[in-house]
């Protein structure tokens, strides 16, 4: 705030001089020999208009400070309450041109932004997991209650649709709570020194079936790298990535899976020959509950989200790119 009071007291010490100067124009005439009574009467009225115009001035100059500040002061309470529309408009007068006001209004009115987005967000993130659940639930009691009264037979593959059910449920709970946990910077890891190329193959052949009956290949070129993690969230992470990639792409299609090291930095990509995703949906594929336009895929759209909040909890970063040739290129570093 320093230059703003450079401002400040400036103007003051301005109107004090002003001041002075006309008292002693007016002393002077009021001293000059001949100059009587009515000297004396301008010297009075001199004296008068200073004053008025010192307290006008600093009136004017204490209405310019107080103003802003008491704006910010009530846009604070409105966003304490929850009003997160509230903006501030631009300073004028005076403090107009002081930085130091601009950059206060322009914090205040970047918090309000922030807020109501996070409160768009929360509302539609409720929405979302409500819908979520509703689903697999409404099956669950429905045919528990078809198995109770009857209707349905309780045999091994109507257990085993149940349990799918019942996992479905697990997984979103359970990404929910991940996903709530990095936000409080509380996702822990168990970390240990684990041969990576070994983890990436393990989560690979765990896919080998599924990826078969779709006559989908899956090639690797993995280096031998040895790396700090968390083993069972790494393949958390490698089996999201991968059941993406088999999901969009078609049947005859391949995904490539690289593991590289170099200058410390540790790189797994993950390309598959997919139909690729616009620049728009590149920004948006690591957020919670999305899911590409007109798609039909199964999930919950929290999968990749899951991705972003364990590979920051390694320090790393993880993006996805469009290949010139067609599909995606999912890539994670980490030093």
């Amino acid at each position: 705030m320093t230059r703003l009071w450079v401002r400040v007291w400036s103007a003051l010490i301005g109107y004090v001089l002003l001041t002075f100067l006309l008292l002693l124009g007016a002393a002077f005439v009021a001293d000059r020999p001949g100059a009587g009574e009515d000297a004396g009467v301008a010297f009075l009225f001199a004296l008068l208009a200073a004053v008025a115009g010192s307290l006008s001035a600093a009136l004017w100059l204490a209405k310019s400070v107080a103003r802003p500040l008491e704006e910010v002061s009530r846009a604070a309470g409105r966003l304490a309450r929850g009003a997160f529309e509230v903006r501030i408009p631009p300073p004028g007068g005076l403090l107009s041109r002081a930085q130091e006001t601009q950059q206060v209004v322009e914090d205040v009115n970047q918090l309000a932004s922030a807020l109501q987005h996070l409160e768009a967000e929360r509302r539609g993130a409720a929405a979302t997991i409500a819908h979520e659940l509703r689903t697999p639930l409404t099956v669950l009691c429905g045919r528990l209650e078809g198995l109770r009264d009857g209707v349905l037979v309780a045999d091994a593959a109507e257990l085993e649709l149940l349990l799918t059910y019942a996992r479905l449920l697990e997984r979103l709970v359970d990404d929910l709570r991940t996903l709530s946990l990095a936000d409080a910077g509380q996702l822990t890891l168990s970390l240990e020194r684990t041969e990576l190329s070994q983890l990436i193959k393990k989560t690979v052949d765990s896919l080998s079936v599924r990826a078969s009956q779709a006559q989908i290949h899956i090639f690797t070129q993995l280096q031998p790298v040895e790396a700090v993690l968390d083993v069972a969230r790494m393949q958390q992470v490698l089996g999201a990535l991968l059941d993406n990639a088999l999901k969009y792409t078609p049947t005859g299609g391949q995904v490539e899976v690289k593991l590289s090291e170099a200058g410390g930095e540790v790189c797994i990509e993950i390309q598959d020959s997919g139909p690729g995703m616009t620049s728009e949906q590149a920004n948006q594929v690591f957020e919670r509950f999305y899911r590409a336009p007109g798609t039909r895929r199964s999930g919950q759209g929290l999968g990749l989200a899951v991705v972003r909040a364990i590979i920051q909890a390694h320090g790393g970063t993880v993006g996805v790119e469009k290949r010139p040739q067609g599909g995606s290129l999912f890539w994670i570093r980490w030093r």
